[in-house]
């Protein structure tokens, strides 16, 4: 659970940089053009005002490539705010619409700051606050422009402002968008996957073998499961270390995996043991893939640096049959059969069957266990 937590505040982290740094990046893009653009019509106080801010956005940009973040977010969106608030009132004034350019930065708001810590929780609020508060300062309090006498161009920068505003909306929309379904995506794949193997989980396993068994109970395609372990794990652990017994039991997944077919679906079923479920294949079948899994195991060698590590597999084969009532049993009778395979020398394939008295003389000492 640990390992998944901070995989996940670390995938966080890297999209408040990424997020922070197109922010600025953009930021920086549209005060040189509005710079270039007061230049144009002879406003070169404003345009000197433009490059000191695209300065200042350069820097923090500088700051965030290198992951050094001194309140970069906040210098980003402190900056954001004086220049609309300067622009609107002290250069142009509000019919230029520059004030139109804090209607994306309310997303920003909530996106460069993590809304699940309580002091940049308040900072949201703050911000917010502020941001509206000075739209309508900006609408409908009277300040005495500069550039007073540049009505002429009013049109046209307040053309351009909605146009900044918009695309500036639909950059931050689209990455959101593309942030919640890589957040959807690692969301499911640790559900639904082993994070030591990278294969698919006792979860899932059992999820797909219940639909597998429900389309076999309507007359669908029969299948069958394997259940496998490997012999002597513990000793690995022992006399190497669990490390050394981490490269093995990746590396047997791994070679187990390129061993089956597209189809079948393989998974880490609980410590060194691992379950298959084969699609459309009868018992019969499934011995063959069984047995062809169980010779590649035995003569695949682990390069577990300084050592080389062989272990072979123990194999319970079930299919499935009308008179089983469910998966969990079905899921019984081949580990039963698996465990067969361990008292009987190891290495080796046994498929199930009931009128077996090993299975019978088990289910004896089971029942006069539990009624010990």
């Amino acid at each position: 659970m640990d390992i998944k937590v901070k995989s996940y505040n670390h995938y966080k982290q890297e999209s408040k940089y990424s997020l922070a740094l197109i922010y600025t990046m953009l930021s920086m893009l549209v005060c040189v053009l509005f710079s270039i653009s007061f230049i144009a019509i002879g406003a070169t106080l404003a345009a000197l005002i433009q490059l000191i801010g695209a300065f200042v956005f350069m820097i923090v940009s500088g700051l965030l490539r290198r992951r050094i973040n001194i309140l970069t977010r906040y210098i980003s969106m402190t900056l954001s705010l004086i220049l609309v608030f300067i622009n609107s009132t002290f250069m142009f004034g509000p019919g230029y619409g520059f004030q139109y350019q804090l209607f994306p930065f309310l997303v920003v708001i909530f996106l460069l700051l993590d809304y699940n810590l309580k002091i940049e929780r308040w900072n949201i609020y703050a911000i917010s606050i502020i941001t509206v508060t000075m739209f309508f300062i900006i609408q409908y309090v009277p300040f005495k422009p500069i550039f007073e006498n540049y009505m002429m161009y009013e049109s046209y920068y307040f053309a351009i402002s909605l146009a900044f505003s918009f695309i500036g909306m639909l950059v931050l929309l689209f990455y959101l968008s593309r942030e919640i379904f890589a957040v959807r995506d690692q969301l499911y794949s640790l559900a639904t996957t082993d994070a030591l193997t990278a294969l698919y989980n006792r979860r899932t396993f059992i999820k797909r073998g219940q639909e597998a068994f429900k389309i076999a109970e309507r007359g669908g395609n029969h299948f069958s499961i394997i259940i496998f372990d490997i012999d002597f794990f513990k000793s690995v652990n022992d006399e190497y270390g669990h490390v050394i017994g981490d490269v093995v039991l990746r590396s047997i997944a791994k070679h187990a995996k390129d061993s089956l077919r597209e189809t079948d679906l393989l998974a880490r079923y609980g410590g060194e043991e691992f379950a298959v479920l084969l699609q459309n294949t009868s018992q019969d079948q499934a011995l063959v893939v069984a047995e062809k899994l169980r010779e590649r195991i035995e003569a695949f060698e682990v390069d577990a640096q300084p050592h080389k590590i062989n272990r072979t597999i123990s194999l319970g084969v079930m299919g499935y049959h009308y008179s089983i009532s469910s998966f969990d049993e079905l899921i019984d009778k081949a580990d039963k059969a698996m465990y067969k395979s361990k008292m009987m020398g190891k290495n080796r394939i046994t498929l199930y069957n009931m009128t077996d008295p090993f299975y019978r003389e088990r289910r004896l000492n089971e029942h006069r266990n539990k009624t010990l």
